[in-house]
């Protein structure tokens, strides 16, 4: 009866000390996921932060049919010294249409994994967290489309359009900012390097682009390239291990 009740002991004993090593391997695991959060985190705080200063700061009535923008002397500035570009805003809208093209590319990568593995749980992580992010850049568009936070330097038809942040600015820099990460899925060299690197022309030309256009504000530009940096940041933080 001793001897039983003794390796009852023995084995509860070793049960127990699992435990701690359970506990220790969980708080790493929460630890290593909470710091892939703190840049995304960053980048929204002060994404919201911006915003809230357009809104309120050194607003002004500069824009078209007295229409009012916040850092109102920064952006008449650079209105003025920029002035507007029509083969800049013809560029952003082509490298607009080549994000879109680039995001149904991969959404449809997700629906042909999703039809062959029968599975959500099988399709690849990076595919569904890209959807996500793609989801969100979605919610975001619509969300400011109506509740605008100002309008355009430029009416469109005869009417304000809303400016901020430049959509144009927040889509093409989160398809081609991800899709410069997810790229890393492809096994050939020479097509991953070309790949990344045109990612990295076209955020550059779409940023430079449109800006140079005369369509946007300096704010609104600013204002796609943290909302597109906190999207781009939060991918990689949930998708890529």
């Amino acid at each position: 009866m001793d001897d039983f009740a003794s390796l009852k002991r023995r084995e509860f004993a070793k049960k127990f000390k699992k435990i701690p090593r359970l506990n220790k391997f969980s708080q790493c695991y929460t630890l290593f996921y909470m710091k892939k959060a703190i840049l995304p985190v960053t980048f929204l705080v002060v994404f919201i932060v911006f915003t809230v200063l357009v809104k309120t700061l050194d607003v002004s009535a500069i824009g078209p049919l007295g229409s009012a923008v916040g850092f109102s002397t920064l952006n008449a500035w650079a209105r003025d010294a920029l002035g507007q570009n029509g083969f800049c805003y013809s560029l952003t809208q082509i490298l607009g249409g080549l994000a879109l093209l680039t995001a149904f590319v991969e959404a449809l990568m997700g629906c042909i994994q999703l039809v062959k593995r029968k599975s959500l749980l099988k399709v690849d992580r990076r595919l569904i967290v890209l959807g996500l992010v793609y989801i969100a850049m979605i919610v975001l568009y619509f969300a400011f489309e109506k509740f605008p936070v100002n309008f355009r330097p430029v009416l469109e038809e005869g009417l304000l359009a809303p400016s901020y942040p430049s959509s144009h600015t927040m889509v093409i820099l989160t398809v081609f900012g991800s899709t410069f990460f997810f790229a890393g899925i492809l096994k050939n060299y020479t097509v991953r390097t070309i790949v990344k690197t045109l990612c990295i022309i076209f955020v550059i030309a779409a940023t430079a682009g449109r800006l140079l256009s005369g369509v946007h504000w300096l704010t609104d530009i600013l204002g796609g390239v943290l909302v597109s940096a906190f999207l781009v940041s939060s991918y990689v933080a949930a998708g890529e291990r």
